[in-house]
């Protein structure tokens, strides 16, 4: 597929200094990739956060003005956004999850092009895995409330939140024809994929077992369900397998042989190419983009140091991925804009909180 190619913007020119060199990723951080991170992690004083928030907004600017970036523009928290010239044209939103700390995490939405940030829950609590329906107009969600796990949809704009089911904890993923979610659940014995009408009726189980199943995605032309699952009675982040399945929940089977460490799992909009993001040491190295056909034959793989997350746009034409920015103090995370073959990497956005789970909509 031919795209445009670009290499661009302000991450170019963070390149060629050491102000953002990542360290890779431990096991317990990118496990938290697929649960909230429940644990909480030392925080810094407001006065030394706000200290260091304007050095760091001096020291980009500084480095804007010296390297020839175009344009350079703040709004608020939690944004920190660079706008870079030219873009290609980049169509629909983007729903994501921002987490200040390891206790809550809100859903915000934002253009596909880095503009427009904005807040769709402000509940305090942990919301988690946001999914927007195939037509763009609903979001489904899990969220923790009162203890108790729970998936929810509500309308784009934020409003109109529903009980769907109870359950959820892994992600979740809609149908082609918007009429039903298939979600991930837990118990302390077991864990599962189920679907569910999205009324919340005629709820089903496709798949359980002793060991983790998580990120369950249906396949665009509905034919298909992909998930990462253990093949043994430990739940082990480590020892992950992608599976795929027919929509009905039969004939289920590895898609490849090897388990690994994994961070992502999605399709391409042909519903003949599944990527997922895995660490091929136990995550001691990059994670690295594999791309497989339907019956597991390698189709191809790329990846950056601290890229843990991809999501096509629903062309098929680029790649959003998110970045985590780790250091000793706080983690924080970059939006990037890549081709479908991973080339012409730019940063569209820069977020003072943790960023997470992606969804690209129309």
């Amino acid at each position: 597929m031919s795209t445009p190619n670009f290499r661009i913007g302000l991450e170019h020119n963070l390149a060629h200094t050491d102000l953002f060199r990542i360290p890779h990723l431990s096991i317990a951080q990118f496990s938290s990739l697929v649960y909230p991170p429940w644990q909480n992690r030392s925080t810094m004083g407001a006065g030394i956060k706000k200290l260091l928030y304007t050095a760091l907004t001096l020291i980009l600017l500084g480095i804007c003005l010296v390297h020839g970036t175009t344009t350079f523009s703040f709004s608020a928290a939690p944004l920190l956004q660079a706008t870079h010239s030219p873009l290609p044209v980049l169509t629909g939103k983007l729903v994501f999850v921002l987490s200040s700390d390891d206790t809550t995490s809100e859903i915000y939405t934002m253009n596909a092009d880095g503009s427009n940030l904005h807040a769709l829950t402000h509940d305090g609590v942990t919301n988690w895995y946001p999914a927007f329906s195939p037509d763009g107009t609903q979001i489904a969600f899990y969220t923790v409330r009162n203890g108790v796990n729970s998936v929810y949809v509500m309308n784009a704009d934020g409003s109109n939140e529903r009980f769907i089911t109870n359950g959820g904890y892994g992600g979740l993923s809609w149908s082609p024809d918007g009429k039903q979610l298939v979600f991930a659940s837990e118990t302390n014995a077991s864990s599962g994929i189920y679907k569910v009408d999205i009324d919340g009726q005629n709820s089903r189980t496709l798949v359980v077992g002793a060991g983790l199943h998580v990120r369950p995605n249906w396949s665009p032309d509905g034919k298909h369900i992909i998930f990462e699952a253990n093949d043994d009675n430990i739940k082990s982040f480590v020892t992950l397998h992608v599976y795929i399945m027919d929509a009905d929940g039969s004939n289920k089977h590895k898609l490849i042989p090897d388990a690994s460490p994994l961070t992502s799992l999605t399709w391409w909009p042909d519903s003949q190419t599944i990527a997922f993001t895995r660490y091929l040491d136990s995550g001691n190295s990059a994670p690295e983009l594999t791309l497989v056909s339907l019956d597991g034959s390698n189709k191809g793989h790329f990846g950056s140091d601290n890229d843990v997350d991809y999501v096509w746009s629903p062309d098929g034409k680029y790649l959003m991925a998110w970045a985590l920015n780790t250091t000793d103090a706080k983690t924080t995370s970059d939006l990037v804009l890549l081709n479908a073959d991973g080339s012409g990497r730019t940063i569209l956005a820069h977020f003072d909180k943790l960023y997470r789970l992606l969804s690209w909509g129309e």
